[in-house]
């Protein structure tokens, strides 16, 4: 039985920041399971979308899981499968978060990505469906529609990234569409990665952790 590692928090801070921006890649890059709650045929489907009138994006795909040979045949049946990759789980994500331009997901449900996070650490911007805390990983929590849910066809655009509809091919190809342009993919680079290491960095959870072990312990000492 194989043990996963799973970190709470990411090892990041302002003088370490990566080398290689976000722009001077290609690639669009979902890194996760192969399986029905991450939606990973409607990534596909958006794609080729978005490949019929626009040639600069590729899609890969990273990951193993139950749906890997629907995945396989929708890709070698799409018309984009020239542009579509398909690799099995990475030894090292940290690398693969280095070779993307935007970091895509059309996940159905997720709680606060631990993958999301850390491709922000990477200075690497996210394209994601709106699910349980992406609003607030991508920095829309202060806009005066946060609690709005996205339109059908349209894209909510965050400092650190794109918002779709759960489901919405067609917002997610013209957010492909709109990550093609690389001064928004670097601005949105160095939001993503400034957030991260403000919010999810080490010293900031162990910060958050603390202050609220002084909370309890302040409790138990008022007799309440």
């Amino acid at each position: 039985e194989q043990i996963f590692r799973y970190r709470y928090f990411i090892q990041a801070t302002n003088d370490s920041v990566p080398t290689r921006v976000p722009s001077q890649s290609n690639r669009l890059v979902y890194i996760g399971r192969l399986a029905p709650q991450k939606n990973v045929p409607v990534l596909i489907k958006a794609f080729e979308q978005y490949a019929a009138d626009h040639g600069k994006l590729s899609l890969e795909i990273v990951g193993e899981g139950s749906e890997r040979e629907q995945v396989l045949k929708l890709i070698r049946d799409s018309p984009a499968r020239h542009r579509i990759t398909l690799y099995p789980w990475a030894e090292d994500p940290e690398a693969v978060y280095r070779r993307a331009r935007y970091i895509v997901t059309a996940t159905k449900s997720e709680g606060l990505s631990n993958v999301m996070i850390e491709a922000m650490a990477q200075q690497r911007p996210i394209i994601s469906s709106d699910v349980s805390g992406v609003r607030d990983a991508l920095l829309t929590v202060e806009s005066s529609d946060a609690n709005d849910s996205v339109p059908n066809g349209r894209y909510l655009k965050s400092p650190a990234g794109f918002i779709t509809g759960i489901d919405d091919i067609d917002a997610l190809a013209k957010a492909f569409a709109s990550a093609e342009d690389d001064d928004l993919c670097d601005e949105q680079g160095i939001a993503a990665r400034s957030h991260a290491v403000e919010r999810f960095s080490e010293s900031v959870a162990v910060e958050e952790i603390l202050v609220g072990i002084n909370a309890i312990i302040a409790k138990g000492g008022s007799g309440s």
